[in-house]
């Protein structure tokens, strides 16, 4: 245990919108085996009350916490921009948690955290993470948490990301706050898609990625989240899918397979409406981020391998026997 009179490097960071698991966050947080830190909660002037959650934690844990309610909803228009103005309510803590309001951590988390960094701050770790597994609404875990590398480069986690091997959010990374100031916050993309992902390679671009062992933090995929809206936010998602590989070939030379194959990826998450498909299709084509003959090629080809395997299963279902196409 870390002691009181220890300075405190922590600081949790928690933009508070939705109530539906508030409660539950804190709670995580108020089961810390090591309290040495503050709870800074920036309300996006909710239209859900937080005060029954406040009122339900115990009174030392309500100590650490600083709380301020916003007079503007920035979250609608900007959720960087509220994620940084979250952090400004911060003191002077070297180590920043951007935590959500329906996440969970691990009860020992920030006691493995201070026994990572050591005795005092060390400013060669800019971004630490733990491993992450996902939840849904009852708290089932429906991906188990992939242990991440100790170590790692910011273009070894971008290929990792690009390529579906690496699960990442935003509740299981600690960052400095040298590098965070040093960075000018996070870079802007809609609905702050890809955001997180384009923070983290910012932020370990001079000293990589440690990953601290252990229980994994909680990631929920709910049906109450934007990672969950399928319909309403396609075309902001798509931009912003977009907007993230631009902003990564600035930094590293990705395979176009690689790209274009991601991209795909993430149409998967949508509702594959034609509607859809044609915004998506024609997104690629004026991305500048490929050759348009390589962008049709990959699209003719993708429906010809659907088509085939449509005729695949239609043929078993009637046969019983699987069919060879050429």
């Amino acid at each position: 245990m870390i002691i009181e009179t220890q300075p405190t490097y922590l600081a949790i960071i928690i933009p508070f919108y939705k109530d539906r698991y508030i409660l539950d966050a804190l709670q995580a947080i108020e089961k810390q085996t090591n309290q040495n830190f503050t709870v800074y909660i920036g309300d996006d002037n909710s239209p859900n009350s937080i005060q029954r959650a406040l009122d339900s934690v115990s009174d030392e844990f309500r100590k650490k916490i600083v709380y301020h309610r916003f007079t503007d909803n920035l979250g609608g228009k900007s959720l960087t921009k509220q994620w940084e103005r979250c952090i400004n309510l911060s003191s002077d803590e070297p180590y920043i948690w951007l935590f959500s309001d329906d996440d969970l951590m691990p009860a020992d988390a920030v006691d493995r955290f201070y026994q990572f960094i050591g005795d005092a701050y060390s400013s060669d770790k800019d971004l630490i993470r733990f491993n992450v597994q996902i939840i849904d609404d009852n708290g089932t875990i429906i991906r188990p948490a992939q242990p991440h590398p100790h170590f790692e480069t910011a273009e070894s986690f971008l290929t990792r990301r690009l390529t579906g091997t690496c699960i990442s959010s935003a509740c299981e990374y600690i960052f400095s706050r040298r590098i965070y100031i040093e960075k000018n916050g996070f870079v802007e993309f809609p609905l702050a898609w890809c955001a997180d992902d384009a923070a983290w390679i910012n932020f370990s671009e001079q000293t990589g990625i440690y990953t601290i062992g252990g229980a994994p933090a909680s990631w929920r995929m709910g049906g109450f989240n934007i990672s969950s809206d399928k319909t309403s936010s396609y075309k902001l998602k798509i931009q912003a899918c977009i907007e993230f590989l631009k902003f990564a070939e600035q930094k590293f030379s990705i395979d176009p397979h690689i790209k274009i194959d991601w991209l795909f990826g993430h149409l998967g998450l949508l509702n594959q409406t034609q509607k859809v498909k044609f915004y998506f299709h024609n997104a690629l084509l004026s991305s500048g981020l490929f050759e348009k003959t390589f962008v049709v090629k990959t699209i003719v080809s993708r429906s010809v391998a659907k088509v085939n395997e449509k005729a695949k299963k239609a043929f078993s279902k009637v046969t019983g026997q699987p069919k060879q196409l050429s």
